[in-house]
């Protein structure tokens, strides 16, 4: 379940829960730097439109359909 997960960030060569860790830590201001403009995947994830039942069909769409060494048009 998502709210077992651990956060853990990398300490030299040890993984540490992330409390563990100092306020100016490597790995804190890594992330603050990545997140500076907002989450990355929620960028990525911003044009996203689920439509039920289309996922694959869209994405055959999108990449070209292939049938006998053509392309379909």
């Amino acid at each position: 379940m998502l709210s077992q997960e651990v956060d853990m960030r990398s300490n030299g060569p040890d993984y540490v829960d992330v409390s563990q860790l100092p306020e100016g830590h490597r790995s804190r201001v890594y992330q603050a730097q990545l997140n500076s403009e907002g989450s990355p995947s929620e960028t990525v994830a911003a044009g996203y439109h689920w439509r039920p039942g289309t996922e694959l069909a869209a994405k055959a769409e999108r990449m070209g359909s292939v049938q006998e060494g053509r392309r379909l048009q």
